[in-house]
């Protein structure tokens, strides 16, 4: 690749970049969220289309990298449109229609009898097809929440009555709870019911696991279950009182929500831009674990293909389908070194008509290096409002390794994370608030802080400069402060 096409591909354009912690490194199925912003679906859709978008992958690092313009458009688009009660409607009706026919595709690829490698490959190609389609709504609420323009801050900005944060936060919050928060609540109705024996938690494992894979997998195991298990026991002595208080989310928002409409004397028109807001931030979490759901399932298939090629389950997921289906052809021998390279470092570029690994490291700079990029800016938002100031000693939790830090802490303690997934709530459960490096209102800690009514802060871009490990803190949710006491 001495001339390299990529370079002039990238000349002259402006992309955002996201960066991620992820648990373990690995092609499948990161490539796709790139493989759905560059096909046609998304012209269809959105009438915009990436041409191009780059996924950088080394050790725990993973960083996004699409084009700036098309997404601030899409987004702009949407927000916009969303006004419309009919667009708004029809949109909704479309991604729960979507929802319903993707999980029942994911129950067909959990009761696939496979008998020969055709059917697990038949499988994989049609897995990809029906993905791309779901992301293809799946990122209606990334684009709406991260960019030039975010829905929250455009909706207020047309709110003509004048709301506080907390009551803002509450009428953007959703009635309906999260998969991962059913899933808390069975855990912790085990540990009330003393059901905690090892048949018990395999049951629940079969159940919720998903919730907790996090892209790579795997599901949690029966120690990891055990271990949730004494977290959330030491966090809530007395579970009864966490369940009535999940139990009662639904009829406390709606109730909640009915007086705020009634004293504010909201119009229509503002009532109409806050269902809005809560269906899209309840959505975000819903379609990562519909997601979440579907890789589970495709491990079934990848440990088929693992059986008929010798190749390990995390081996076949460096390949792509079409060089697995090469694979099923010949010898194992032929992608074995191509493997390890991608394990150190891999570069794969999207386009509308393909998708290239890069495993040149010499390669692999050249094209970063002329990667013209820009963080997504993020505002700090408050996503739950607490009557008054909370103090603790901060904490930073990124993975469920880090969780041992607060296993057995005494004192009080405020969570900081780059963003959290649904393997941090035991730690966040215990903690007396939460703060997040990058986030909105529909993110994963926004939507668990609501749900738990814990003061949470997202979207803090600076919070691992101006803060360390350990640091006596301050967060203000009431103003949208966190101070070094």
């Amino acid at each position: 690749m001495k001339n390299n096409p990529f370079i002039a591909k990238i000349k002259g354009l402006e992309f955002y970049r996201l960066d991620f912690h992820i648990n373990k490194q690995m092609f499948f199925p990161f490539n796709l969220f790139e493989k759905t912003m560059c096909n046609e679906l998304i012209k269809e859709k959105f009438n915009k289309k990436f041409n191009i978008t780059l996924s950088y992958e080394k050790g725990s690092n993973f960083d996004l990298y699409f084009e700036k313009h098309v997404w601030n458009e899409i987004g702009e688009l949407i927000i916009n449109k969303l006004t419309s009660k009919e667009y708004y409607e029809q949109l909704k009706n479309e991604i729960e229609n979507k929802n319903i026919s993707f999980s029942k595709f994911i129950t067909k690829i959990e009761n696939k009898k496979l008998e020969r490698i055709n059917d697990a490959l038949q499988i994989y190609r049609k897995f990809i097809k029906e993905i791309v389609s779901f992301r293809t709504l799946a990122i209606i609420p990334n684009c709406i929440s991260m960019g030039k323009k975010v829905i929250t801050e455009e909706y207020r900005k047309l709110i003509q009555t004048n709301i506080s944060n907390k009551d803002f936060t509450l009428l953007s919050s959703s009635e309906e709870i999260s998969m991962a928060t059913q899933a808390e609540k069975e855990l912790l109705e085990m540990i009330r019911d003393n059901k905690t024996k090892d048949n018990n938690i395999k049951d629940w494992i079969h159940k919720w696991g998903f919730i907790y894979y996090y892209y790579a997998g795997p599901v949690p195991t029966m120690t990891e279950v055990k271990d949730m298990i004494k977290s959330l026991s030491q966090t809530y002595k007395h579970p009864e009182i966490r369940i009535k208080e999940i139990e009662s989310h639904t009829k406390n928002i709606s109730k909640e929500k009915e007086k705020i409409i009634k004293e504010l004397k909201l119009r229509e028109e503002e009532i109409h831009l806050f269902k809005v807001i809560s269906f899209f931030n309840l959505y975000k979490q819903l379609r990562k674990e519909l997601m979440q759901k579907s890789y589970v399932a495709m491990d079934k298939v990848f440990n088929y293909l693992s059986s008929e090629t010798k190749l390990s389950v995390d081996e076949l997921k460096f390949l792509t389908l079409e060089e697995v289906e090469e694979l099923a052809k010949s010898k194992k021998e032929r992608f074995v070194e191509k493997i390890k390279r991608r394990q150190e470092e891999l570069l794969y570029v999207t386009t509308s008509n393909e998708q290239t690994i890069i495993e040149d490291k010499k390669q692999i700079k050249k094209i970063i290096d002329k990667i013209k990029f820009s963080l997504m800016s993020q505002k700090m938002l408050v996503a739950f409002n607490s009557k008054k100031p909370v103090k603790g000693r901060l904490i930073i939790i990124n993975s469920k390794e880090d969780m041992k830090k607060v296993e057995n802490l005494k004192e009080q303690f405020i969570l900081a994370s780059g963003s959290t997934y649904p393997e941090l709530l035991p730690a966040m459960a215990k903690s007396a608030g939460i703060i997040t490096k990058i986030g909105g209102m529909t993110s994963h800690a926004a939507i668990v802080a609501r749900e738990m009514k814990k003061p949470c802060i997202v979207g803090y871009a600076e919070l691992f400069k101006d803060f360390k490990e350990g640091d006596m803190i301050e967060m203000n949710t009431d103003k949208c402060s966190v101070r070094k006491l």
